[in-house]
């Protein structure tokens, strides 16, 4: 096999009858069809045997082209510019480009694979040998198909299929990840990442076997691999295993070349017999053989023709003329739309070009006519109207001759500058390989721009134009602005202005928001296209409450629409824990105002502000004055957001809310009179009580929990100043609350068992000062009284009076004495009443 060079590109149309003789023309469905030379490419070496020639799309209408040894990566359809070229030691049998198309993997003849990345001028990062005895100068391929399988966690596997059935695969490689570091130089971190990279064989050969070709389409449903030739293979991609072998026993039926129809759910093959048949992946049946044609090669549009019929670009076998041809037909009727003749040493190659533009290779023999060709001419089919081929002047950049075209067919000149604009744009790209003076570039566009009419045409570029920093980014949309504000009459200019607008808003976000961090081009076009509610709420969960609150008040009319409870509930709940109150009231101040004029959004939100509050008891030093700080910030903020909302009605709503006890508004500010007591209690009594607690609906419970922990000397102060107001708040009847207190006190505490006066006693003769009802006290005394002379019996049985003496069980002689005081005590109060 030998190596070829390109020794010929930019070959104008107009000299193609000049330099490779008369023009091939043909008509069909109302149109010409002919057929002019793109490039040459010419043999390095003797040419020996047949050349090895395939060929897969590349990004921008490019082509990835393999000829033996060398291979050839075409930057768009013009064909006048390489990205790469690359010649290997061994032939390449087949090849695939990754997603990205930033790394092809080859594999050759002799069973190497390759991986090599393509802007870095085709580094190698990987290589790998297959394990098996592969003759590197065979004149048949080794090596039918590769594969690269993009998996959802966005690693990706290789898998080679060899023409005895072999399947290989390598597992788990990030081709997101490798491009930094090739950019980056980070050759450890590469050498790494590679280590890992082994070759598994996943299904063993066998001399029975002889596979031509292989394609992947679905089997009832499931990803799969078939692979064509003397049998039919499906394996399965989510088992890896083999489902089901169809042996071909007629010659004629082998397959030579298999391909999957996209959305029918067929496969169509080239057997041996030189017909194309239609075969059901599911029943691995022919349904439907062409025998009309003599078929060479063919190669299937994924672009859909005529009512969803698939297009098909065919090359017949040199028929008895030794003449062979090149047409297009529909399937699955193979109705012919052109048909042109060719060289019979014709190849055609995958292209991103429509069926109207097929590509193929057309082979020419040596000065010497020796049976091998020397040179190869890559050739398009194309249409011959004047408006496409003025189309077809525009999309390989020859702006010049498309404007003296346009003169002299009367076409649209305009089209020109606006083409010339887009490619100005191409140009100032961050990844551009155009001319470096950028800034001169961009002067030109403007002056460009300046030349174009179409207002709506400037600023539709303008908004979507991909710039090499913000500032010409920026300079570009005020240019669009300003084209805007001197055009009030022509169509749509609201729409248009208010989409120029809002990419310059977004713009200046991005700036404010990230202004103390490096602008990154690539950061901003994410940003550009991103989904401001995500970013803002992304922000929060980071705790960069200031960032997400920029985003949210300048583009919250953007997603206001798409606003929910489920939505604000994320937003809210994505706020650290760690954040201050401070930082936090901060954030609230632009995110309030935001659900002005929604109660239900907004009564979510106050329930969230009562949570909030209540959960700041956690910092039980600085609790209740930075819960009480919050709450009444934010219940400010609710306040000033209702005053701004819709007039009078809107004031009246609040006031409506808040009168409503069940109201997550009312719920508020009882919680915030509620922190106030507890400030009052922790500053002024030192007690401290659980808000739960102090919350809970027996409010004589709370009482209760408040007479237990006061220091005896403020319990009178704490009668006057605090629980006396609360009771009458609470609409409690202070002298039964108390009178229940004291009786409750007196029978659970052990009394008896001490001699000398207890704490609780002179409590109990503070707090009995405070009970005004007369007859109340009277009743319970004397059952507190009679109990104590019941227990006095009850001690007197059971123990001698000395036992009791020295067990200090007369404890009841006090009590008795203190009832009675007691009692005396609150008659002569009655009496002087």
């Amino acid at each position: 096999m030998s190596r070829w060079d390109l020794v010929g590109t930019e070959i104008d149309k107009e000299d193609n009858t000049l330099n490779f003789g008369t023009h091939n023309i043909a008509k069909g469905d109302g149109c010409l069809y002919n057929v002019h030379t793109l490039a040459s490419l010419q043999a390095m070496d003797q040419v020996e045997c047949v050349p090895h020639v395939t060929a897969n799309p590349y990004s921008n209408g490019g082509m990835c082209l393999v000829i033996d040894k060398s291979m050839f990566v075409f930057t768009d359809e013009s064909y006048s510019q390489l990205l790469l070229n690359l010649a290997l030691c061994s032939t390449i049998d087949c090849f695939a480009l990754t997603r990205d198309d930033q790394f092809i993997v080859v594999i050759t003849r002799a069973g190497e694979l390759h991986c090599v990345h393509i802007p870095s001028d085709g580094e190698v990062i990987f290589s790998r040998s297959l394990q098996g005895n592969y003759d590197e100068n065979a004149t048949n391929c080794n090596f039918v198909e590769i594969f690269i399988q993009h998996k959802e966690n966005a690693k990706s596997d290789i898998i080679v299929i060899s023409c005895l059935g072999e399947i290989f695969r390598v597992s788990d490689l990030d081709f997101t990840l490798y491009p930094s570091f090739l950019e980056n130089r980070e050759t450890m971190e590469l050498t790494n990442s590679m280590k890992h990279v082994q070759v598994e064989c996943l299904r063993k050969g066998s001399d029975d076997i002889k596979i031509k070709s292989a394609c992947m389409a679905y089997f009832y449903d499931k990803p799969a691999i078939f692979l064509g030739g003397n049998a039919i293979i499906v394996w399965l991609l989510e088992t890896t295993k083999l489902d089901y072998i169809l042996l071909l026993n007629d010659p004629l039926l082998n397959i030579l070349k298999i391909q999957a129809i996209k959305d029918s759910n067929l496969l169509i093959a080239l057997k041996e017999d030189a017909h194309l048949a239609l075969i059901d992946p599911n029943m691995l049946c022919f349904l439907r053989q062409f025998t009309k044609h003599l078929v060479q090669d063919f190669i299937l549009f994924d672009k859909l023709y005529e009512d969803d019929e698939a297009a098909v670009l065919v090359c017949s076998k040199p028929d008895d003329d030794m003449e062979s041809y090149i047409f297009l037909a529909s399937l699955p009727e193979m109705k012919v739309k052109y048909k042109l003749k060719t060289s019979s040493a014709s190849y055609l190659v995958a292209s991103a070009s429509s069926p109207e533009q097929g590509i193929f290779l057309e082979g020419v023999h040596a000065d010497d006519q020796t049976e091998f060709i020397n040179t190869l001419r890559l050739k398009a089919i194309v249409e011959s109207l004047p408006d496409l081929r003025f189309d077809r002047l525009l999309r390989r950049n020859k702006f010049d001759e498309a404007e003296l075209f346009a003169k002299h067919y009367g076409l649209d000149s305009s089209l020109v500058d606006k083409a010339r604009a887009k490619q100005f744009i191409k140009y100032l790209q961050p990844s551009s390989i155009g001319p470096n003076d950028k800034d001169t570039l961009f002067a030109n566009l403007l002056a460009l721009l300046d030349k174009i009419c179409d207002v709506g045409f400037v600023c539709e570029l303008c908004e979507n134009a991909i710039l090499y920093n913000l500032e010409q980014t920026r300079c570009l949309l005020k240019y669009a602005q300003g084209r805007l504000n001197s055009s009030h009459k022509m169509d749509g200019h609201c729409d248009l202005l208010s989409r120029v607008f809002g990419v310059l808003s977004r713009l200046d976000t991005y700036q404010v928001v990230y202004n103390n961090e490096k602008h990154d081009m690539n950061h901003w076009l994410v940003f550009s296209s991103a989904d401001l509610l995500k970013e803002s709420k992304l922000l929060t969960s980071q705790g960069k409450l200031k960032e997400a609150a920029i985003i949210w008040s300048r583009h919250y009319s953007t997603f206001k629409h798409n606003l929910t409870e489920t939505v604000l509930s994320d937003v809210l709940n994505a706020i650290p824990p760690n954040v201050t109150v401070e930082e936090l009231l901060n954030w609230l101040c632009f995110f309030t105002p935001s659900l002005m004029g929604h109660s239900k959004l907004q009564a979510f939100f106050i329930s969230w502000g009562i949570d909030k509050t209540k959960g700041l008891e956690m910092d039980r030093l600085k609790w209740p004055e930075n819960a009480i700080e919050f709450s009444e910030h934010f219940l400010a903020l609710q306040n000033y957001n209702n005053k701004l909302g819709e007039g009078l009605h809107s004031v009246v709503n609040w006031y409506r809310l808040s009168s409503i006890p069940s109201s997550p508004l009312s719920q508020l500010v009882v919680l915030i009179n509620t922190l106030k007591e507890l400030k009052t209690l922790k500053d002024d009594y030192c007690m401290f009580i659980p808000l739960e607690d102090y919350m809970q609906e027996d409010k004589k419970q709370v009482i209760c929990y408040l007479l237990d922990k006061v220091n005896p000397s403020d319990i009178h102060r704490l009668m006057a100043s605090f629980l006396c107001p609360f009771m009458l708040k609470h609409r409690l009847e202070s002298d039964q609350v108390l009178m229940e207190y004291i009786i409750g006190v007196t029978s659970r505490v052990d009394w008896w068992l001490e001699y000398k006066e207890a704490q609780w006693e002179k409590n109990m003769a503070t707090i009995i000062h405070h009970i005004h009802n007369s007859t109340l006290c009277t009743y319970n005394l004397c059952k507190m009284r009679r109990c104590a002379i019941l227990l006095k019996e009850h001690l007197l049985c059971v123990r001698s009076p000395i036992d009791l003496w020295r067990s200090k069980g007369l404890k009841y002689l006090q009590v008795v004495h203190i009832c009675d005081n007691m009692f005396k005590e609150n008659w002569t109060n009655d009496t002087n009443t």
